[in-house]
């Protein structure tokens, strides 16, 4: 798995997406082992972060998302690969939500790696 979160945090870094943080769930969710966490500046940085991931991890990785949503919108894309969720915001939308807190608080065994 350390592979695949490398290639998404080298997608991200291309992309100049911004404070990438990997949350490592495990067996404390069913939703997901890891959520990957960053944010952009823009609506259209949102839709290239998104392009680059999808792209890396189709080539790298042969993977494919299960679902993608909030493309449309452009300011909250998730990509779910379900052992690995990311999220992609625009910065205001990632401190409205909060989710690395919202996880800490909720998950307190949770782990947080910083990239």
């Amino acid at each position: 798995m350390n592979d695949i979160l490398q290639s998404i945090l080298a997608a991200i870094e291309t992309k100049k997406g911004l404070q990438p943080v990997v949350l490592e769930l495990g067996d404390r969710s069913s939703i997901a082992d890891y959520f990957v966490v960053c944010h952009a500046e823009s609506e259209r940085q949102v839709v290239a972060l998104h392009d680059e991931i999808l792209e890396r991890l189709r080539l790298e990785h042969a993977w494919k998302p299960i679902g993608v949503e909030g493309l449309g919108e452009r300011r909250w894309v998730l990509l779910d690969y379900g052992a690995v969720v990311i999220h992609l915001f625009l910065r205001d939308l990632r401190y409205r939500y909060d989710l690395e807190d919202l996880w800490r608080r909720h998950e307190s065994t949770a782990e947080t790696v910083r990239a």
